[in-house]
Formats: C-alpha cells, structure tokens, sequence
C-alpha cells in the first residue's frame, strides 16, 4: 500500500470516527455554550452572578447591587435584572435590603425599578423581622428614597399595616403611606 493511499485510509477513519461519535451524541444534551448567550437575542452584554458595591469617600460600604443575571438591551436603553438585591449600608453596617423577581435599570440613571414580590428588609431592628412587601417599587440609589403607587404590607411581629402608595426614605428608616390604610396589630 503506498503512503498516499495509507493517508487517505487515516483521514478516512479520522473523519468516519467523529461522524459516528457525533450521531451518537444525546440529542438532548444541552451545548456546553448555551448558558453563555443573553436570554434575549437583542441584547449587547450580559453578566452572569453580578456583584457590584459602592463606597463613601471615608472606605466605609454604603450599598451593594446583586443579581444572578443582567443584560443590557440597548433598543430599550436599560438593564434588565434577575432576581436582584441591593443592600444600604451606614457606617459599613447593613441597614435595609430590597429584592425580587426581576428588575430593570433604563441607562444614564441612579434607580431601580424592582418587579414582582418585592420585600424590603429592615435589619436596623432584627428583632422585630420587619418586611414591606408589594409589586413595583422604584429605588432612587444615590439619594437612598424608594416610592410606589401599588399596594403595600407592612409585616412585623406586633401586626400587619396595608395601604395604596408608599414613600420610603433609608436614610431616616421612614414610611409614609399614601392611601387606603389599615392596620391589624396585636397587643401584647
């Protein structure tokens, strides 16, 4: 057999041998690439296990923004997040936490519109597991404000406060419903 032939028999298997091996692939099985794609087609950049954290002039942590995914979608002109966090911080201690579903950040702004099963945390008071819990919720990050115009629930140990509306300012732990408000509180 000449060496030509030889070659040819070699590329012939090589080639033969991948394409069976191919066939035999789950067809099921997901490309190991996939999880590496925006989650729409539209989108620029993406970021898997976001983590980003702000600080005062003085090195003291002032919040943090976490998400398990953000892509920016430049026809709409923001970021869209999933599930995300942010912490606010005073003199490098926690203070209060948001979170949800989903969120979205339009560009060339300083808030964050969270979305579906919102909870905000106050960790000021541990003791007492305050939650306020509604559907949309707007956070102005530079200025530490949060505002909405759906329902709220306020939730703690001594009772439960609903309303429509709600103003909310981190830098001096207040809340101000707008309407509609009730409330059921136990005494102890």
């Amino acid at each position: 057999m000449s060496r030509s032939r030889l070659r040819l028999l070699i590329a012939i298997l090589i080639v033969g041998v991948s394409v069976f091996y191919l066939g035999w692939q789950d067809p099921g099985q997901k490309p190991k690439n996939a999880d590496n794609k925006p989650a729409h087609p539209q989108a620029d950049y993406f970021i898997k296990q976001s983590h980003s954290k702000d600080f005062s002039s003085d090195g003291f942590k002032t919040q943090s923004l976490t998400s398990e995914f953000i892509e920016h979608l430049p026809a709409k002109q923001r970021l869209e997040l999933l599930k995300p966090e942010i912490h606010f911080f005073e003199l490098g201690k926690l203070t209060n936490s948001v979170n949800s579903n989903q969120g979205e950040i339009p560009d060339q702004s300083k808030q964050i519109e969270f979305i579906g099963n919102v909870i905000i945390r106050d960790h000021q008071q541990p003791e007492k597991q305050q939650t306020i819990n509604t559907e949309v919720l707007t956070v102005f990050t530079e200025k530490k404000l949060a505002k909405t115009a759906s329902k709220v629930t306020i939730s703690d140990q001594s009772g439960r406060t609903t309303g429509v509306g709600m103003q909310a300012d981190f830098n001096v732990n207040t809340v101000e419903l707008q309407s509609q408000v009730k409330g059921l509180h136990y005494v102890n």
